[in-house]
């Protein structure tokens, strides 16, 4: 299990996202602003570019048969 995990705070992330955006529920149909979006991806770069990089490696490690 190990192998296939990463440390990540999505509780975190999520919660911020909720609060920001203002969503309290499952439906999600309000109207967001592009700026409010791009501040949230800057604010949290660091930790979307960790995702990304896990991704690709995964990724690698399967075209290199290495995981199934």
């Amino acid at each position: 299990m190990e192998e296939n995990t990463f440390p990540f705070d999505v509780v975190n992330i999520s919660s911020e996202f909720a609060y920001r955006f203002g969503f309290k529920g499952p439906v999600m149909d309000s109207m967001v602003p592009t700026k409010e979006v791009e501040s949230f991806l800057s604010d949290h770069k660091p930790e979307f570019e960790k995702i990304a990089q896990e991704h690709i490696k995964k990724i690698n490690l399967h075209k290199e048969g290495k995981i199934r």
